[in-house]
């Protein structure tokens, strides 16, 4: 039950932040300045290109990632320099959450493949800010 209402509030985040965040031009989706709990970033991965983003040290990092291809599945890959983090695997039209907490990283690399056809995903980024007690 505590899992199907993180996945639920999981999905409620990620619309909201499709609704409320116009997606970046072409030109600007190679990266993001920096993500943030009030800054998300929006990749709009149409490539099997790297994709460069900075983040925050010791704060939670949650990605929504979608295939919006209808008939391919996509995976992504999360990697910091060399070094493969998570590979996300999805299927046609389907979406997945994962939340990821870095230490001493303040970078990471996303790139996404395609089995056939090309690709088509988006992976929205967003920190949590600290806060202290």
């Amino acid at each position: 039950m505590k899992r199907a209402i993180q996945s639920l509030i999981a999905l409620t985040f990620a619309i909201v932040v499709a609704c409320g965040f116009q997606a970046q031009p072409a030109h600007a989706a190679n990266g993001c300045e920096m993500v943030t709990s009030t800054s998300p970033c929006i990749l709009e991965i149409k490539d099997t290109e790297k994709h460069n983003v900075r983040i925050s040290t010791g704060q939670v990092l949650l990605a929504v990632y979608t295939n919006n291809s209808f008939k391919n599945p996509v995976k992504v890959t999360m990697s910091t320099g060399s070094q493969a983090l998570s590979e996300v695997s999805l299927a046609a039209s389907e979406s997945k959450w994962q939340d990821y907490k870095f230490n001493s990283v303040n970078g990471i690399v996303l790139q996404a493949t395609a089995s056939e056809g090309s690709v088509d995903a988006t992976v929205v980024l967003v920190q949590a800010q600290s806060q202290q007690k």
